[in-house]
């Protein structure tokens, strides 16, 4: 599994952690219980959010209505070898005319591709421009609709919220994370990258408490005691 390269060099293990459980597909699973479909209490036609990110049922690929990452698999071979190959992740070449429109194709079949979502994140930084060339839309409004396609995939709401955390939305971040926290239940890997979450957000004490919201021994928050050590917050093993 790649890791893009600006996870490690703007955010370091907080980024890393989350691209992690990009390669446990099971982790990801967990991090958010939707069963496939639409989502629970997704908004698919929304007037407020279609006029500006866009309805979710897209004429761009009628074909192919929008499916849950984690759960409904059946068309991802076809889009990925079609629109998201490898070259087209690590930003090498494009299948199309511009990056952006592959990326969009993928991110119109599967809204909350987290992968897709990523590699679109390092266009951005790359063209210098939240929406990249041949993108329909910005990258906060690719969020924002993974997001209101399916509300509990709390992978999409990391990364979101670390997203707004760069661009200086503190509170809009935190309303992020606070969300998270309510719905993560005891998974050690969603606490573990929960309180990494915080960390980025400065919020150490916030942080702290998630190990106390699932099995603190598990091996799932090493690295989230590692940091809390490293700042003084836990006593150093011996």
């Amino acid at each position: 599994m790649y890791l893009p390269v600006c996870f490690a060099r703007k955010s370091g293990p907080v980024l890393a952690a989350l691209m992690l459980a990009l390669m446990l597909p099971a982790a990801h699973g967990q991090a958010g219980h939707g069963q496939g479909g639409y989502g629970q209490g997704a908004k698919i036609n929304s007037r407020e959010e279609d006029r500006e990110c866009g309805p979710l049922v897209s004429p761009k690929v009628d074909r192919l209505p929008p499916k849950d990452y984690r759960t409904d698999r059946a068309w991802l071979g076809m889009v990925e070898s079609q629109h998201f190959p490898p070259d087209v992740e690590n930003l090498v070449k494009p299948l199309l005319s511009t990056f952006g429109a592959a990326i969009a194709y993928t991110l119109h079949g599967y809204p909350n591709h987290v992968r897709a979502l990523a590699t679109l994140e390092r266009l951005t930084e790359r063209e210098r421009t939240d929406q990249p060339k041949g993108a329909d839309y910005s990258l906060d409004c690719y969020y924002r609709r993974a997001i209101r396609f399916v509300p509990d995939d709390l992978l999409v709401r990391m990364m979101y919220a670390l997203y707004l955390n760069k661009r200086g939305k503190k509170e809009l971040a935190l309303s992020q994370a606070e969300f998270i926290d309510s719905s993560a239940g005891s998974d050690p890997l969603t606490r573990n990258n929960l309180g990494l979450v915080f960390l980025a957000l400065d919020m150490p004490d916030r942080a702290l408490a998630q190990l106390d919201k699932a099995d603190s021994a598990d091996p799932g928050l090493t690295l989230l005691r590692q940091r809390l050590e490293a700042l003084g917050k836990l006593p150093k093993k011996d």
